[in-house]
């Protein structure tokens, strides 16, 4: 327990002359005590703060690249070449040029490459039926290679109209490729198609390559220096100021 003294040497009748002022030491005391415990408080939890982000950014990054590490994307291309009749929004016959859709009527590989090696010349190609003006949804199962061991799938997701004439149909997009071979994740994907129509017989040549990735687990990395340097930043410009004493 503290106790303080108040000596008064002037004359309570000369108080109110000279205007004196008496301070309050105790409660002086207790507000410097009570400003010290909050200060320690703000800097413990500041600390607290920082680690507990740098700590919960880390730990994201790692499962992050971990799981990055596992993906294996194909890398390869692949080409089919086959027969098809345009068609219009009902599925009818007409020419090229008025064309909105694509019904196979065969379709085989003629050539791959890279991952997709195992996709043999003349395997069967089964293609589902599609308009492209307008494309309406994504098509999950659009071709299907059944290459023994391997089968591979490709799911449209986009198509663009490049040239479309009476002889010359151009489409090309994107999509992702899957399967083959065995053991290989979902890839994105680009294709082209040209189809052309000349003395009563249309044929059609397909071919998709997968999209260059930038490694993922350095991007990551990346990301994540610049996303700590950011909390760090936010938490440099939050801190509270704290009173001189």
């Amino acid at each position: 327990m503290i106790i303080y003294i108040w000596r008064v040497y002037c004359i309570a009748s000369d108080c109110a002359a000279l205007g004196c002022v008496f301070v309050d030491r105790d409660r002086e005391y207790r507000l410097r005590e009570a400003h010290e415990q909050s200060k320690n408080k703000v800097e413990l939890g500041g600390d607290q703060l920082v680690n507990m982000h740098i700590r919960n950014i880390f730990l994201g990054l790692t499962f992050l690249v971990s799981g990055a590490a596992n993906a294996a994307l194909i890398n390869g291309s692949v080409e089919i070449t086959g027969a098809f009749v345009p068609v219009d929004d009902g599925y009818s016959p007409v020419g090229l040029d008025a064309a909105t859709g694509i019904d196979f009527t065969n379709g085989f590989v003629v050539a791959s490459a890279g991952n997709l090696s195992t996709l043999t010349p003349g395997t069967s190609a089964t293609m589902e039926d599609f308009q492209f003006n307008p494309f309406p949804f994504p098509i999950t199962l659009w071709l299907a290679i059944d290459s023994n061991s391997d089968p591979f799938s490709f799911e449209l997701q986009s198509v663009t109209i490049n040239n479309q004439s009476a002889t010359n149909l151009s489409l090309s997009g994107t999509g992702t490729i899957s399967g083959a071979p065995a053991g290989f994740d979902a890839t994105p994907g680009n294709w082209e198609m040209t189809a052309n129509t000349a003395e009563g017989s249309s044929t059609f040549s397909w071919s998709s390559s997968t999209v260059g990735v930038v490694p993922v687990p350095a991007a990551l990395w990346l990301f994540g220096s610049g996303l700590l340097g950011l909390v760090l930043s936010l938490i440099h410009i939050s801190e509270p100021t704290r009173p001189t004493t």
